[in-house]
């Protein structure tokens, strides 16, 4: 830009089309030019933020997402990402997020949950699991329940005699007793 006529390097974070007379500043959102001499400023990709000063973009972290090359926002809850991403994902059915939003964990037995859940919840009282992950809880078998919530396994109810046959539970009424 002298008065001499002598042709300038647009610097880094600028850009310039020939026979321009000035270098037009990388400043729309997501713009940005990295080293001398660019003729276009690039848009950052999905996943990244430009810098303050125009001449780079940086990934945004796990559980983080961006769209726009400026901001990265959190993950609602019961989604994840990873590093770089320009989405979140759902957890699935019998996991949770964690704290980080960057992965999901399995429910315990005894808990269960749906999809895009950011924690489990226990059994209800006459229901039960006992695996890891799970969507639903399981009602307990005629006769059987469960004394608590977030409960692995029913118990056969008051008044009831527990017969154990091929390792499944049975609940009979006692000798000398009938069901009624």
């Amino acid at each position: 830009n002298s008065s001499n006529s002598v042709c300038d390097v647009c610097p880094s974070g600028k850009a310039s089309v020939g026979g321009s007379t000035s270098c037009d500043d990388c400043n729309n959102l997501g713009e940005y030019s990295t080293g001398e001499g660019n003729t276009v400023c690039s848009i950052a990709p999905i996943g990244t933020v430009v810098d303050e000063s125009r001449t780079k973009v940086t990934n945004c972290g796990a559980g983080t997402y961006s769209t726009d090359g400026k901001s990265c926002f959190a993950c609602d809850d019961g989604f994840i990402s990873s590093a770089g991403s320009g989405y979140c994902s759902p957890c699935q059915g019998g996991a949770f997020t964690t704290n980080e939003k960057s992965s999901c964990s399995s429910c315990e037995p005894g808990k269960y949950s749906g999809i895009a859940a950011s924690e489990c919840v226990d059994c209800e009282i006459g229901k039960f699991n006992n695996d890891v992950g799970q969507q639903i809880c399981i009602a307990c078998p005629s006769h059987q329940g469960t004394n608590n919530a977030g409960s692995t396994s029913c118990q056969c109810n008051e008044g009831f005699s527990t017969i154990v046959t091929g390792g499944a539970i049975e609940c009979l009424c006692p000798p000398g007793f009938t069901l009624e």
